[in-house]
């Protein structure tokens, strides 16, 4: 009918324009085959009567959906653990037909110096990173667009062909940390269940267990302490029931807390209030930096603590010594005349023979002196005459001894993927792994927790229990311990 003075169209064109659109609609739908999609759907539903139609809709749609891809990566200037810049990277896909925020990264804060350190005196005296996030900005961006988070390798691959004199490795780290959440929260999973499936590509089954802290007390690269080894740290030693590692984690992480804890109070009562005291004040590692130059005056002073809060050295709690830096030769203490390495394994095997609680060293020589270090760990694993037994032994260097253990240090690491390739060699070899993380130039990013535990590592070092960088990612343990962990 013409509706003649109220703007109709006649039947005729009306009539018309409606076949035309009929016949692009009947094209979309064969294009996207939607009717047969639909009606195989609908008809589950309908066998199943789900008492939630519409979720039961939506689940089995959205696995039809095209896959996500990156759409925007955005970085940003962020205050570490120190005071200091660090990059944090943020990540958008186009989920659902849109755009929207799915993940966030962020890396430790460079060490002064670093290449990514941009030296302007006016922005954070000298330490700021606004070309870094520019660089984040403009060329991971044009790189990670159009990329599928599910897809680390290749996204990985990219970060790293950028890395080539493009861009720092804070950058890198960052955005790679960001890809692998991505990839976690568009497949609906916990970090640390897409980081093993990432490492188990063709694995059915998850199993996954909680590694040992090793938590630091003593800090010996701060300033206040003239200690040359460089911490000390304790582990848990009480032994739970087999196959009960988490309620292990969470016991052993209290005790360690525990013995932290009372340590910050023997000090403060050696060597004044804790307000006035910065040998009981946590450094930024989230130890404490006594003002002793001997390693036997700092065990005693854990052992008083230990006795304080009614824990065991030996039986509920270990300690572990992580080597000097020994630039200048093996010095025990300050002004001491350096000593030949077969002097220095002498020395650990003492403290072996000495003290029942030592459970391991970390990085105990120089990376050179391989054959001292076989000679050590075959020392330790004979344990003949030892009051310690089982010391394990964690180097960065080249021995081939069979205690001898791997460290991955997450935020050291251009990509998720290297990491990942680390882990699986270390595992290949049969070789313990220990995951660490930064503390002194640390952030509150806990994704090294969910890397340990999707790697299967055995141990973690995320400094002391004081410190939001630390703490958050022991926290972020005990949150997993809740989730879906053997």
């Amino acid at each position: 009918r013409e509706g003649k003075g109220n703007g109709s169209e006649p039947a005729e064109r009306m009539s018309g324009a409606m076949t035309a659109e009929a016949r692009e609609i009947m094209v979309y739908l064969k294009k996207h085959n939607l009717a047969d999609q639909l009606n195989v759907i609908v008809n589950k539903l309908c066998k199943k009567r789900s008492e939630d139609p519409f979720g039961f809709l939506a689940s089995r749609l959205h696995h039809l959906a095209a896959a996500s891809v990156i759409t925007k990566v955005e970085g940003r200037e962020v205050l570490g653990a120190s005071g200091t810049p660090a990059l944090q990277v943020d990540l958008y896909c186009k989920v659902d037909d849109s755009a929207k925020f799915v993940a966030r990264g962020t890396a430790s804060a460079p060490a002064p110096g670093s290449e990514e350190v941009e030296g302007d005196a006016k922005w954070y005296a000298g330490s700021g990173l606004r070309k870094a996030v520019s660089a984040i900005d403009e060329l991971i961006h044009s790189s990670l667009g159009g990329l599928e988070p599910s897809d680390q390798a290749s996204c990985d691959q990219a970060l790293a062909s950028l890395s080539k004199g493009k861009i720092g490795p804070s950058a890198a780290n960052a955005s790679s940390i960001a890809v692998c959440k991505a990839g976690a929260a568009l497949s609906a999973v916990e970090c640390f269940e897409h980081i093993h499936s990432l490492m188990y590509p063709d694995s059915k089954t998850q199993t996954f267990s909680l590694p040992s802290p090793l938590v630091q007390l003593i800090d010996g690269s701060a300033p206040s302490c003239k200690l040359l080894f460089r911490e000390v740290l304790a582990v848990p030693m009480k032994k739970e029931k087999k196959g009960a590692t988490a309620a292990a984690f969470q016991s052993g992480l209290q005790t360690c807390a525990t013995l932290h804890a009372a340590l910050g109070k023997t000090l403060a009562s050696k060597y004044g209030t804790i307000s006035s005291s910065a040998a009981a004040l946590p450094t930024q590692s989230g130890g404490y930096a006594p003002p002793l130059s001997s390693l036997e005056d700092v065990l005693k002073v854990i052992e008083d603590a230990a006795s304080a809060a009614g824990l065991a050295l030996g039986e509920d709690v270990g300690l572990v010594i992580r080597g000097g830096e020994w630039s200048e030769g093996y010095c025990l203490k300050p002004k001491d005349k350096p000593k030949e390495v077969e002097d220095v394994v002498d020395y650990y095997l003492s403290l072996a023979k000495d003290y029942s609680w030592l459970a391991g060293l970390i990085d105990p020589l120089k990376k050179e002196d391989s054959d001292a270090l076989d000679s050590l760990c075959k020392s330790l694993g004979e344990d003949a005459g030892l009051s310690s037994k089982n010391v394990m032994v964690i180097s960065s260097g080249t021995g081939s001894g069979s205690s001898i253990g791997t460290t991955i240090n997450v935020d050291q690491l251009l990509t998720v993927s290297a990491g990942i390739k680390l882990a699986l060699a270390a595992k290949n070899a049969g070789s313990p792994l220990v995951v660490t993380a930064a503390s002194r130039w640390g952030t509150e990013e806990n994704f090294a927790a969910d890397f340990a535990v999707g790697v299967g590592a055995k141990y973690v070092k995320f400094g002391g229990t004081a410190g939001s960088q630390n703490v958050g990612k022991y926290n972020r343990l005990l949150q997993i311990k809740g989730v879906s962990v053997q």
